[in-house]
């Protein structure tokens, strides 16, 4: 029998495992990055802005410091300096390695097995390099690295291809971590991500990885993020992947590492042109008539939680096995996807997006974990952009749904136009309003040389509404370094 809590509270796992002494974060963002001659992210500060400002902010973890920009020192990551006295610290301690968890947000990049982010420039240097580091030693055990490749596999956008390994970069660097979280490639600019894990986390019984993986996809399906931890052998290391629920201060243990990523891959013509004009707006509503803003429910066959204000509802069977390969081929997974959402009355009109696979590393070979069937409402012969409206079907290795995580926005969706004309657009209109979008980019990004990756019509949400528009994704490099751009700008 469902047993319903009477809080979410009580139903959800604490994020922190109980200690005698308060658990810290150290927070650094650099926004301003002329002086490395590279572009600016102003959206890691705001990202980090968001992280420290949310709600969701758990009540056992405390912010010991946040520095910006020329605060950034790289004297604060190499060993020596990654630990050290301060006043202005709540912890009473400075440096990398003085929190439980040290979340960064800038530039960076991985080439032949050394990672590299830049810190505030000028006098602090324009490196922070992996090689330099001896993390753990003191209190750091847990690493989120907001920046491009930072747990870089393979060719980063390849992860199965030949050449980088995370284990190999961050080998040396360990001295007593737990995890690390990171990006294979390179990752899109929002300033979402650090909020958008805290809510998982305070929202839903996922694990430290799913949350993670979650709060990446929201800011796009594109981005590759990454998990490495440590353990005693592999597959301890691969258990802490698989069932870890709360930052600990123990130590893992760093003899060995495992890592686990999320590939997702477009499915062809889900982005294409509709063949007829578009509504231009649609209404958009979550509300299901479900009480209170979170509802949890469990039973023997796993976790339901419905988080009301998103419109997300989300179930998980079990934990996922990492041992295992899933050798289906994407179309059957799309099938067994969209008759198990058929069987529970919801997949009448969905049609596939994305198959986005679950790698994970078992000694020299990757194998596909599990496999998520990503799939949308069909509104006028387009899809939702984004996460909004996206349905994801998780099959594991033995061909069962694992997990299901939907987006309700777009259920009780309406038809009703808020302008009498349609959108109609022609390619020469996709190539004026993509142009639009590399010129928004290039006025932020001076000197960057810049690519157009993904261009895609669909509709954005944008409030209680749905919005025709053209999606285009867009790569700026500049002095080595890189970053994505998503730009939507309406039909």
């Amino acid at each position: 029998m469902l047993h319903r809590p009477a809080a979410a509270a009580v139903a959800l796992a604490c994020a922190f495992a109980p200690a005698a002494h308060a658990h810290y974060l150290g927070a650094y963002a650099v926004s301003d990055h002329q002086r490395c001659s590279t572009g600016d992210l102003p959206g890691t500060v705001a990202e980090l802005d968001k992280l420290l400002a949310s709600p969701d902010f758990p009540d056992d973890l405390q912010k010991s410091f946040y520095w910006k920009n020329s605060r950034v020192q790289a004297g604060q990551w190499v060993k020596g300096g990654d630990y050290a006295a301060s006043a202005e610290a709540v912890s009473g301690f400075d440096g990398a390695d003085s929190s439980l968890i040290t979340y960064i947000a800038t530039h960076g990049m991985t080439a032949s097995g050394v990672y590299t982010a830049i810190p505030g420039g000028g006098f602090n240097n324009c490196a922070i390099k992996s090689t330099d580091l001896a993390l753990g030693d003191q209190r750091a055990r847990y690493l989120v690295l907001s920046t491009c490749q930072g747990l870089k596999i393979g060719t980063g956008d390849d992860p199965a291809a030949p050449g980088e390994d995370p284990r190999a970069t961050w080998r040396s660097a360990n001295a007593g971590l737990n995890c690390i979280f990171g990006y294979s490639n390179n990752m899109v600019d929002a300033d979402s991500y650090g909020a958008s894990l805290l809510h998982e986390l305070a929202t839903t019984d996922e694990t430290l990885v799913e949350a993670f993986f979650r709060a990446s996809h929201e800011a796009s399906y594109i981005n590759i993020p990454a998990v490495l931890c440590f353990g005693t052998d592999e597959a301890n290391a691969r258990q802490r992947l698989e069932t870890g629920r709360r930052f600990v201060d123990d130590k893992f243990g760093g003899g060995a590492s495992a890592y686990v990523f999320e590939q997702a891959h477009p499915v062809a013509g889900a982005f294409a042109p509709p063949a007829r004009p578009l509504p231009r707006r649609l209404k958009a509503a979550p509300d299901l008539g479900l009480a209170g803003k979170l509802s949890v429910w469990r039973s023997p066959r796993g976790t339901l939680t419905f988080d009301k204000p998103r419109g997300v509802l989300s179930w998980r069977r079990e934990a996922l096995d990492l041992a295992h390969e899933v050798k289906l081929k994407d179309e059957f997974v799309v099938r067994i996807a969209q008759d198990f959402l058929k069987g529970k009355g919801l997949g009448a009109d969905l049609v596939p997006a994305y198959v986005i696979d679950r790698g994970a590393r078992a000694g020299a070979h990757t194998l596909v974990a599990a496999k998520t069937a990503v799939l949308y409402p069909k509104l006028h012969g387009a899809t939702p952009l984004g996460s909004a409206g996206a349905f994801e079907v998780t099959v594991g290795a033995d061909g069962q749904v694992n997990a299901l995580t939907a987006s309700l926005l777009t259920l009780t969706h309406a038809a009703v136009h808020d302008k009498p004309d349609d959108a109609d657009p022609s390619a020469a209109d996709l190539a004026r309003l993509e142009a639009r979008a590399v010129a928004a980019v290039q006025t932020s990004q001076p000197g960057a040389t810049l690519t157009v990756l993904v261009r895609h019509v669909g509709y954005e949400l944008a409030g209680d509404a749905l919005v025709a528009s053209l999606e285009v994704l867009i790569e700026a490099k500049q002095g080595g370094f890189s970053r994505r751009y998503r730009r939507v700008i309406p039909l």
